[in-house]
């Protein structure tokens, strides 16, 4: 935090807002009734099973919510069932078409290429039911069987998700591998999966042209076709090459009575590979009660918000479907009816790298009232509106910072702050189309600061999610009403956390004042294993009472209240030179503190 002082001309305002806050105190206090919100903030989340039982699980407490997504068990099942509860006629999923390429000179100089891109195009929930069963048609036909797995090796967008919703109603299995994984990862995932076919983008040829010597066994490409030129040298006669227009042809020609194998709950829906960061890429086998458990989990913190008003909202699409955490999501919404638009990284903000000047973004035109996000991209758009702030001057700077702290305060003790909101909170929120309500942020921790600072400068209600693709997303979100920071929230109903001991960590289930402990993951959604790794699912998984549980590996601490936080990670303890301990985890979770 900086010691600098304020200016004059803020210790003036400072001045006069206290002024103002002894003035209106009782206005707001009495129309806003802070206590309700403190109140909700205060209920029990979650308590232990065996309250006598340190090691019991954790159970959400709150009834859980009955929904028609709840009595699905498989993909094709659920989305048919969101045909037959929305209507065919709902505006379902919309998408940007990019019509050509042109370059831009920038002021310093450099050229850019920029896309010439159409508005949003939707299609009904009707026309997306006709578009999956002609898509799987067409797979059929050219070859695809029944419980073979097919990988889908491209980048976030409409036919990503089309294709894997078709896959999943002849009852073959979805590989995922992430656009962006190094040459070894995907030669790893195509081989171990054995694949034969591939689904992907025309500008991804190029890379599995390079790699087509040691992919032997992948006998047909199915590319989804761009505006650039097509270049197919160097796949030779052993690879059939697709375009996506002529499966979707196919598809048409074939007759209805072409279909597949309906998938039962324990059929493999998906095998979601890691990102490899840390080695080998995993796949992780996910069944299709897995996927529907972890979806219908989302029911949790998102019914009253969301279902009950789903034609009122739009999901941002963009985060790489590869992660569990965006296919959940994706499903969901568009299981309850939500509208969904795809967007890309380089298209989102109307300064996008993609963006021609004077065009507008994804979420300029989409206006999307929920998303989720990673880490990595709040750090960004937090560092983008405090470059823009400093580049107005210092004082505006102070004017800003002292703002979202002003509203920070008010906040976490249940009050809003319509001024800030309106002449503050306005201008940034029309970055990411302004009306976003909701924002979901995953796949890794996330500062306290950072959390802080955007959920004031956003005006939103920001849930921190707590995942991996072994739980297939779902484990713990906080709720709505929660008004601290760092925390994970409480289990989503179906999911048991139990605290273990660990006693080289100095952690355990009975220390006070808050119990710690690995966390232990139980529920429907844990994953059937390591695809092909039966030593290391060993490792990682186990069997008890009935229930499947994953070692997370995360060190975690439980309040009064049951929300959970992450203090510390299992494999990050080091041994120092004298027989000390230390937790690079904690000193890595303490320095965000600061």
């Amino acid at each position: 935090m900086s010691t600098k002082k304020p200016s004059i001309g803020l210790l003036i305002i400072r001045c006069l807002v206290v002024v103002y806050d002894v003035i209106t105190f009782p206005i707001y206090f009495l129309i806003q009734k802070p206590w309700e919100r403190v109140a909700r903030n205060e209920k029990v989340r979650c308590r232990r099973e065996d309250p006598n039982d340190y090691h019991s699980p954790y159970v959400r407490v709150c009834d859980p919510v009955h929904h028609y997504v709840k009595d699905c068990k498989t993909i094709p099942e659920v989305q048919r069932k969101s045909l037959l509860m929305n209507g065919r006629d709902a505006p379902a999923l919309g998408f940007r078409e990019i019509l050509g390429e042109e370059q831009e000179k920038q002021p310093n100089g450099k050229v850019l290429r920029k896309w010439r891109l159409t508005d949003y195009q939707w299609i009904t929930i009707g026309e997306v039911d006709d578009r999956i069963g002609v898509i799987a048609r067409g797979l059929l036909a050219n070859g695809v069987k029944p419980k073979d797995n097919v990988l889908i090796f491209a980048e976030t967008r409409l036919e990503w998700f089309l294709s894997a919703q078709a896959i999943a109603r002849i009852g073959a299995s979805i590989a995922t591998l992430y656009a962006l994984l190094g040459d070894e990862g995907i030669i790893h995932g195509i081989n171990e999966t054995e694949v034969t076919h591939i689904i992907t983008t025309q500008d991804l040829l190029p890379k599995l042209i390079k790699l087509k010597p040691k992919i032997p066994l992948v006998t047909t490409v199915i590319y989804i076709e761009s505006f650039k030129e097509l270049t197919t040298d160097g796949f030779g006669p052993e690879i059939q090459l697709i375009p996506f227009k002529r499966v979707v042809s196919d598809g048409k020609a074939a007759p209805e009575t072409l279909t597949g194998v309906e998938p039962k709950p324990d059929d493999t829906a998906v095998i979601l590979y890691t990102s490899g960061s840390t080695g080998t890429p995993k796949g992780v086998v996910l069944t299709h009660k897995n996927f529907m458990s972890s979806v219908s989990s989302l029911l949790s913190i998102l019914n009253d918000t969301i279902i009950n008003e789903a034609e009122k909202h739009r999901y941002m699409a963009y985060l790489p479907l590869a992660h569990s955490l965006e296919f959940v999501a994706e499903t969901f919404f568009f299981s309850v009816g939500v509208r969904m638009g795809y967007g890309t990284p380089f298209t989102l903000t109307d300064q996008g790298t993609s963006i021609r000047r004077g065009d507008k973004g994804d979420l300029t035109l989409l206006q999307p009232t929920v998303m989720s996000a990673v880490p990595l991209i709040l750090d960004r758009i937090r560092k983008t509106i405090e470059d823009t702030v400093e580049k107005r001057g210092n004082f505006s700077k102070e004017l800003f910072d002292y703002a979202l702290e002003y509203k920070s305060y008010w906040d976490s003790r249940g009050y809003a702050t319509p001024i800030i909101n309106k002449f503050v909170c306005g201008s940034i929120r029309s970055q990411v189309g302004g009306k976003l309500q909701i924002m979901v942020v995953g796949g890794a921790p996330l500062s306290p600061e950072t959390q802080r600072i955007m959920k004031a400068a956003l005006n939103i209600k920001l849930l921190q999610g707590f995942g991996s693709t072994e739980t297939c997303a779902a484990t713990a979100v906080t709720d709505f009403d929660e008004m601290t920071c760092g925390r994970i929230g409480a289990p989503l109903h179906g999911c048991k956390i139990k605290l273990r001991d660990w006693e080289e960590g100095g952690y355990r289930a009975t220390d006070k004042p808050y119990p710690r402990g690995e966390l232990i993951v139980g529920g429907d959604f844990i994953a059937k294993g390591y695809y092909k790794l039966d030593k290391q699912t060993a490792e990682e998984f186990e069997d008890s009472d009935g229930i499947r549980w994953f070692h997370m590996g995360d060190i975690g601490e439980v309040d009064e209240r049951g929300v959970f936080r992450i203090i510390d990670r299992k494999k990050d303890l080091v041994k120092l030179q004298f027989g000390e301990y230390i937790s690079l985890g904690k000193v890595s979770y303490l320095s965000k503190l600061f």
